[in-house]
C-alpha cells in the first residue's frame, strides 16, 4: 500500500499545484511552491519510519534541493497562466 501511495504522491502534487496556480495566480504559486517542497519531505520521513531498510538519502537532500524543483515547476505553471490569450 505504501508503494502505491509513494508512486502517486508526485502526480497528485502536480495536479494540485496546477489547480492552485491557475486558480489563485501568485497566491497559488506560493502555496504550490511550499506544498511541493514540504509534502515529499514529510512523506519520505513517514516511509523511512515504516520501512527500516529504506535508505533515507533523499529525505535529507530534498530540503536542500527541493526548492529548485518546486520553483521550476511552479514557474512553468505561472508562465503558462500569464500567456496572453490564455483562458482566465
Amino acid at each position: 500500500m505504501l508503494q502505491l501511495l509513494d508512486a502517486t504522491i508526485f502526480p497528485l502534487l502536480m495536479l494540485v499545484s496546477s489547480y492552485l496556480v491557475f486558480r489563485f495566480k501568485w497566491g497559488g504559486f506560493i502555496a504550490s511552491f511550499l506544498l511541493i517542497w514540504f509534502i515529499p519531505y514529510l512523506w519520505g520521513l513517514v516511509l523511512s519510519e515504516f520501512d527500516k531498510e529504506r535508505i533515507p538519502l533523499l529525505d535529507h537532500l530534498w530540503p536542500l534541493t527541493g526548492w529548485i524543483a518546486s520553483s521550476i515547476w511552479c514557474g512553468i505553471l505561472l508562465t503558462i497562466r500569464f500567456i496572453p490569450g490564455h483562458k482566465r
